[in-house]
């Protein structure tokens, strides 16, 4: 039976994982008029990130859910202020 709950839980939390990615995908390509096919990447990275993490030192994946946030969020503030800012305006602005 707990075999049965861990695919349970597997399962909504992979429905909540393309939800998500779906969600995005449509704010943006709502907004931008853009299809922005980052998203998968980012989520590939966070996957790694994760399995770093899990292989590595040993660190439970549910756990390292806020590590990886955390790096995620860092990753974006480099990205931006190294290469977002510097691009030149767009006919966005």
């Amino acid at each position: 039976m707990s075999r049965f709950v861990e695919l349970v839980v597997s399962a909504i939390l992979l429905t909540g994982l393309y939800a998500t990615t779906a969600y995005g995908l449509g704010l943006v390509y709502g907004v931008l008029r853009v299809v922005n096919l980052a998203h998968g990447g980012a989520i590939m990275a966070g996957a790694y990130v994760t399995w770093l993490l899990f292989d590595r030192l040993g660190i439970d994946p549910y756990l390292s859910i806020p590590l990886v946030m955390a790096f995620g969020f860092g990753l974006g503030v480099v990205l931006y202020r190294v290469l977002v800012r510097r691009l030149p305006r767009g006919w966005w602005h």
